[in-house]
């Protein structure tokens, strides 16, 4: 319950922060041209309302909203990689710095390749999650049996497979001749092109 409340709440909020947010892309689609991500057109849409104090802002809400996550981020993958590998040789501390040097050189990749290599991990993991978040919530009718779980997760796979690589880039699908394999994971699920396989 303690949990349920904020969570609910926050939900809500974000839903409504996330609906604001499209029905301002939509408005803006005759003033601007389409952007290849949603980064560009916040920065076209803020500084045509605001000048250079939208930019201002809106950086200042992007660095606010994204340093909670990157902290977050950043100690949970230390405090893993710390208590994960053997003899505990790289201390917490020189895991955090790792970490962030790492996010520092995967920044730089700009953020139209970032999305294009990690659609395809999102497209595989998103339904394995939310299922396993799904089970939580219904863990006790089945008694938190191991096998319904595994199975559950195993039957999953195979769409999240398949929307895996329907999202990898073109280049790799070209080369790994896979547009055969996509076209049956289309006949398979039909809703796969739109992200519901």
């Amino acid at each position: 319950k303690n949990i349920m409340i904020p969570s609910v709440l926050t939900g809500c909020l974000m839903m409504a922060i996330y609906t604001l947010t499209i029905i301002m892309g939509v408005e803006s689609r005759g003033a601007f041209d389409i952007s290849s991500n949603g980064s560009i057109a916040l920065s076209q849409i803020s500084n045509n309302y605001f000048g250079i104090w939208g930019d201002i802002v809106l950086t200042t809400i992007v660095t606010l909203g994204a340093l909670k996550t990157s902290i977050g981020l950043v100690t949970s993958c230390s405090a893993t990689f710390y208590e994960m590998l053997p003899g505990k040789k790289i201390s917490y501390h020189a895991w955090c710095v790792i970490c962030v040097v790492m996010g520092i050189c995967i920044s730089n990749a700009g953020l139209d390749n970032i999305l294009t290599f990690t659609q395809p991990i999102l497209s595989f993991l998103c339904p394995l999650a939310i299922v396993i978040i799904i089970m939580a919530f219904v863990c006790k009718r089945f008694n938190y049996s191991k096998v319904i779980y595994q199975w559950t997760i195993y039957i999953t796979c195979v769409p999240a497979v398949f929307d895996f690589l329907r999202t990898l880039p073109p280049q790799i699908i070209e080369v790994l001749n896979l547009n055969g394999v996509i076209d049956f994971g289309r006949m398979i699920f039909p809703f796969m092109d739109i992200g519901f396989a």
